[in-house]
């Protein structure tokens, strides 16, 4: 079925959206304080002009203008506190029979209170705001009014959005909290997978070398020919435990296991993995810089697993994937390795800390002393940078 024109339109608005979002989030992070004056600024500059049509130079409007809008600046960072101080001022000055645009700072600090109080002053708050609106609505002189909107209106809105955003908070943070619990659960069961596997490889095959030790020096004065047929079996079961420890160390995901009888894939066999990676659909260019001959087999292992993992994730994330680009360096200090993707139709963000991929790719970078880092590229798409570092002195034949 094709797609319409609508429907890619309504892709590219919710990407604009999407990013638009995101580069407001980096903006306010980066500057939290900027973000506290937006908010006073802009209902000055709307209050000023319209206090003056309204009241000319009457210095009262003037004060309660001014004056609600002054503690505004501390509305994230003591809502109660605003909130007591604006509502009390927007009291008096419908008493007195004064709207100005200030009292909107209320309604941002009661926004606030809804978003970042506990819920008991959430309620105190809901309860001022009902008994003032219904107060001023029965006996007062005015009515004010913003954009055409009555106060229980802007009331509604602000306490409605408060606790919307409230809730999405929430809920994101027992995601990141379920997530983290996931990935801690996945790192400790696959360690404790490696380490009993390590355990019954080493306790098995020590345990019959011992025997078979004792055996070749009990019978190696009367009968050296069977010392000799003990001491082979000895090398023979020391190589089995090997091989079998190679295996498991090269292999942190279960899901990646090879066959036994096969070999463990290096950095040559990045190409291979490249080119089926074409045959299924997903635009790869592969760049590797360096020479492996003397990188240890097991970090060739892990840089081929790290790909692997990262060109499978593309491939589940981002349908529809305009281009990847796999970039491997080689060097006497070990391998940089740099994945990057430009995004596909699938709107659902990739979170840097999701996911057993990424948990995989990091335990196998960690097992190395080295450095990860995968999120989210500027300009679009996903980016994930690893190094891989090796050292001579402990690099171990057992591994290579």
């Amino acid at each position: 079925m094709g797609v319409t024109r609508g429907q890619e339109a309504t892709v590219v608005l919710n990407r604009v959206l999407h990013r638009a979002m995101n580069r407001a989030r980096e903006i306010a992070a980066r500057h939290p304080h900027a973000l506290d004056l937006l908010a006073p600024l802009l209902i000055t500059v709307i209050g000023a002009p319209v206090t003056a049509l309204r009241y000319g130079s009457d210095p009262l409007p003037w004060f309660f203008q001014l004056a609600l809008v002054l503690p505004l600046p501390w509305w994230r960072r003591a809502p109660s506190t605003v909130f007591a101080a604006t509502a009390t001022l927007v009291g008096i000055q419908w008493a007195l029979g004064i709207s100005v645009v200030g009292e909107l700072a209320a309604h941002v600090a009661y926004y606030s209170v809804m978003l970042r109080r506990p819920a008991r002053d959430g309620a105190i708050a809901t309860a001022v705001v009902t008994i003032g609106i219904t107060a001023q609505s029965i006996y007062g002189v005015v009515f004010s009014r913003f954009l055409g909107i009555p106060p229980v209106g802007l009331a509604t809105v602000a306490g409605l959005l408060g606790l919307t955003m409230r809730s999405r908070r929430a809920y994101m943070a027992s995601m990141r909290e379920r997530e983290a619990r996931q990935a801690e659960l996945a790192v400790t069961a696959e360690r404790t997978r490696i380490a009993r596997e390590i355990h019954d490889i080493v306790a098995h095959s020590l345990g019959v070398m011992i025997s078979l030790a004792d055996g070749a020096t009990m019978a190696a004065r009367t009968d050296p020919q069977r010392a000799l047929g003990a001491m082979e079996a000895v090398s023979s079961t020391g190589r089995n435990a090997l091989g079998e420890l190679r295996r498991v160390l090269g292999v942190l995901r279960a899901e990646h296991q090879q066959d036994d009888h096969l070999p463990q894939p290096g950095i040559a066999a990045l190409a291979d993995l490249v080119d089926k990676t074409r045959t299924a659909g997903l635009p790869v260019t592969y760049e590797l810089d360096g020479h492996s001959d003397n990188m240890p087999a097991s970090a060739q292992v892990a840089v081929y697993r790290i790909v692997q993992e990262a060109l499978t994730n593309t491939m589940k994330h981002a349908d529809g994937c305009a281009a990847v680009r796999v970039e491997v360096s080689l060097s006497d200090s070990g391998a940089e390795i740099v994945v990057s993707d430009t995004g596909g139709s699938d709107l659902a963000p990739r979170q840097p800390g999701s996911g057993h991929g990424l948990v995989g790719m990091r335990e196998r970078v960690a097992v190395f002393g080295g450095s990860f880092a995968a999120g989210p590229r500027a300009g679009g798409g996903w980016l994930m940078r690893a190094r891989v570092p090796v050292s001579r002195e402990t690099s171990l034949p057992a591994l290579e």
